[in-house]
């Protein structure tokens, strides 16, 4: 798995997505807060995070904004 980013990509999308279902199923106020707030993390943090490690040649800063939608489209395609 790891040596195809792509595989890679789809599968830290995915594990977001079931992280993001499992709050929001909870169906309360709070939880889906929670969710919100889990998901602004992944965009503002942790996909920037998971591209540098992914590919550690290329500075993910440089490409920020192109990794934070190019992976949020994956969570969001997963989810419907």
């Amino acid at each position: 798995m790891s040596e195809s980013s792509e595989i890679h990509s789809n599968m830290m999308g995915l594990h977001v997505c079931l992280l993001l279902t499992r709050m929001k199923t909870e169906g309360t106020k709070t939880a889906i807060n929670e969710a919100n707030n889990f998901f602004f993390y992944c965009k503002t943090a942790h996909f920037v995070d998971f591209a540098e490690y992914i590919n550690s040649d290329i500075p993910a800063d440089d490409f920020s904004s192109f990794y934070v939608e190019n992976y949020s489209n994956r969570v969001i395609e997963i989810e419907r």
